[in-house]
């Protein structure tokens, strides 16, 4: 049963980006402060999950600005948990 989330906008009235944190690897995270005020515009996020005999992920958007591969963030934080879980490939 698929499950729809709002994920809210959001206006960054302050943001400071640090060295790179030495967990990150290549992936280069940096170390963030920042201070944001939500607003009342959002995309509607749906996540559907079902058995299958390998695990598969796919991303899709009505905009095509956004990219459905694993250059998308929400991609690589969904990647990152299956690993953790023992769940990739």
């Amino acid at each position: 049963m698929p499950t729809a989330v709002r994920s809210h906008a959001k206006i960054n009235l302050g943001l400071y980006i640090g060295a790179p944190r030495p967990e990150a690897g290549p992936a280069g995270f940096h170390r963030l402060a920042t201070v944001y005020q939500t607003l009342d515009l959002y995309d509607l996020v749906t996540v559907a999950a079902r058995p299958a005999a390998a695990t598969t992920l796919r991303l899709t958007s009505n905009d095509n600005r956004v990219p459905t591969d694993e250059h998308n963030t929400a991609w690589k934080m969904v990647v990152l948990a299956l690993e953790a879980l023992g769940l990739h490939g």
